[in-house]
């Protein structure tokens, strides 16, 4: 499966893309491109495209609140 992820602003201090809109392509679960958004570029029909504007990528997050813990 392909996705798309389009205007989403990279958080990730040593990437040449912080602070900056992205559209990001992954292709079977790998990143293939990157590009500054609105470049276009050429994708597959069954690709799933997100509108991402107003969201972020980053790595680790994670749920504070989740319990891993056993019950009781």
């Amino acid at each position: 499966m392909n996705v798309l992820l389009r205007s989403a602003t990279v958080i990730h201090k040593s990437s040449r893309y912080h602070q900056q809109k992205v559209d990001l392509l992954i292709r079977n679960g790998v990143i293939e491109r990157i590009e500054s958004a609105g470049e276009g570029g050429d994708f597959e029909d069954d690709t799933q495209v997100i509108e991402a504007d107003g969201k972020y990528l980053s790595v680790g997050w994670f749920d504070m609140q989740a319990n891993f813990g056993d019950p009781g």
